[in-house]
């Protein structure tokens, strides 16, 4: 299940649930009139390399595009998992 928790244009929090315990979450926002930041992105270990990261992204992305109108997506990340990114 995944759910709007907050926000309107420019800035939506998007949660995935499991049962009704959260499982990955993800932020966008807009920073400019061309660009969409993604943050607050996390998926809960027991559910990595599953695909729910990748349906996060996508629907952050797809908001950005569609709602935000934003040309580009930038994200910053603090520490990456090697072993997922192949």
């Amino acid at each position: 299940l995944m759910q709007t928790l907050d926000g309107e244009a420019p800035k939506v929090f998007t949660a995935a649930y499991k049962e009704s315990r959260i499982v990955g979450c993800v932020k966008v926002e807009r920073m400019s009139d061309s660009e969409a930041e993604i943050g607050m992105f996390a998926v809960d270990p027991a559910y990595q390399s599953r695909g729910l990261g990748t349906m996060l992204i996508d629907k952050a992305e797809d908001y950005s595009k569609k709602v935000l109108r934003a040309r580009k997506c930038v994200m910053y990340v603090l520490d990456n998992r090697s072993d997922i990114l192949e």
